[in-house]
């Protein structure tokens, strides 16, 4: 077992910063009013007592743009862990279906497939499928292999373990996962700073382009959403938002 390189964790972090910035001006740039207002849940406004309408836009903005970004930051880290299993156990992307990547350690051959968090595999019918995926990639793997142990593993980047591990596979979730993967105890929060930097440095022309959105989705809304009085109409917006879809 080799041990990990932070600083081409940094390195990598650094790679994806000009490339995030880019993909997350691309994504505001598509934004439209009503595609953000159908997203949203209109009595949580209500419930907020939100009656500004700048208020109004920067919350959906930034709900959606939350999206994009963690979902951004789901791939990034499944990259990472992919390219922590190279630097420390010749690890590969697998080419088996549903599972993410393969590495050996120990005499053992582990098939391992991401998920970003607990919440991901809750439900009775993933957990089966999720037994399923696994069995027919061990029977696959071992065709080929026969001589070595296979084990199936669930990732999760986050979260504590406090389920019993299932028939086809057990689960290593945040700090027990990151080790599992590295050998070290401390990369939970060693990828912090990567993270940080990753997510923290919006450059100018993205914040201009939010501010530019912002205020045109402003001037729409007054003009779509909004009484002669300027105050806003809740009714008109949850009719648009929640209403029967007209018949096409």
């Amino acid at each position: 077992m080799k041990t990990i390189d932070l600083k081409m964790i940094y390195q990598c972090a650094e790679e994806n910063i000009t490339t995030f910035n880019d993909r997350r001006i691309s994504e505001l740039n598509t934004i439209t009013l009503f595609d953000i207002l159908q997203e949203q849940n209109p009595y949580w406004f209500t419930a907020k007592n939100i009656n500004m309408v700048y208020d109004v836009i920067t919350f959906m903005l930034d709900s959606h743009m939350s999206i994009i970004e963690e979902t951004y930051l789901d791939n990034w880290l499944k990259g990472l862990a992919i390219l922590i299993s190279e630097m420390v156990y010749d690890g590969k992307k697998s080419n088996i279906p549903n599972i993410d990547f393969e590495f050996d350690t120990n005499g053992i051959h582990y098939l391992v497939s991401i998920v970003a968090g607990l919440d991901r595999e809750s439900s009775i019918q993933s957990q089966k499928k999720q037994s399923d995926d696994f069995k027919t990639a061990i029977l696959t793997w071992k065709t080929n292999n026969p001589a070595l142990d296979v084990v199936a593993i669930i990732g999760c980047f986050y979260g504590k373990n406090d389920r019993m591990s299932k028939d086809a596979y057990n689960k290593y979730c945040g700090k027990e996962f990151w080790e599992f993967i590295s050998g070290s105890p401390s990369l939970y929060t060693d990828i912090l700073g990567p993270i940080h930097n990753l997510f923290n440095n919006k450059d100018d022309f993205y914040l201009q382009d939010f501010a530019k959105m912002q205020n045109k989705l402003t001037v729409e809304f007054v003009k779509s959403f909004c009484n002669s009085d300027y105050s806003i109409n809740w009714n008109k917006i949850v009719e648009f938002n929640s209403g029967k879809q007209p018949q096409s």
